[in-house]
């Protein structure tokens, strides 16, 4: 029988979440702060089982706002419990049920699964009415946020035109 060949990119990067969701205490690897940094920009990845993956592994940090909402963090990556989930987190500056240590926490990494719910494709019989609906409730979430709480959606919104223009200024 012929060796299979490489596996496929997506599951070997599965694989590795995986891995790294098994680690015990993972703030003691060596490259620690880039391992959580690239979880954390996976949760913006438009697969949800790369994103449940990506959760699972910043959760074995132990920060006590992502300990305290995984179950509505998994919630909102979910495609069947999405709004219900979303409606658990009240991020307007009045009536917010967070406090802001856990809003400095968690406001960035619900940008991220919201993000990817913005860009998402359910798939080729999807209704467009449906996609439209999604994202019109994700923007007005996103309009409980203050105005220095967007930064982390305006920077994968435009992340798409900085890579053009650092391509197109190189020589």
């Amino acid at each position: 029988r012929a060796p299979a060949g490489p596996a496929p990119p997506k599951r070997l990067l599965s694989d590795w979440l995986r891995f790294f969701s098994a680690v015990e205490a993972p703030r003691s690897l060596s490259g620690a702060a880039t391992l959580y940094s690239d979880c954390s920009a996976l949760l913006a990845h438009p697969l949800p089982s790369i994103q449940s993956l990506a959760l699972d592994c910043l959760v074995r940090w132990d920060e006590p706002p992502l300990v305290k909402h995984r179950k509505q963090l998994a919630g909102l990556i979910d495609g069947k419990t999405f709004r219900e989930n979303l409606t658990l987190f009240s991020v307007d500056s009045h009536h917010s049920t967070l406090t802001p240590e856990d809003r400095a926490l968690l406001l960035p990494v619900l940008s991220r699964i919201l993000f990817s719910r913005l860009t998402r494709r359910v798939g080729r019989g999807s209704s467009k009415s449906g996609m439209a609906s999604t994202r019109a409730t994700v923007f007005a979430f996103f309009g409980g946020f203050a105005p220095q709480e967007l930064r982390t959606l305006l920077d994968l919104m435009l992340a798409p035109i900085r890579i053009a223009v650092a391509l197109h200024s190189t020589p």
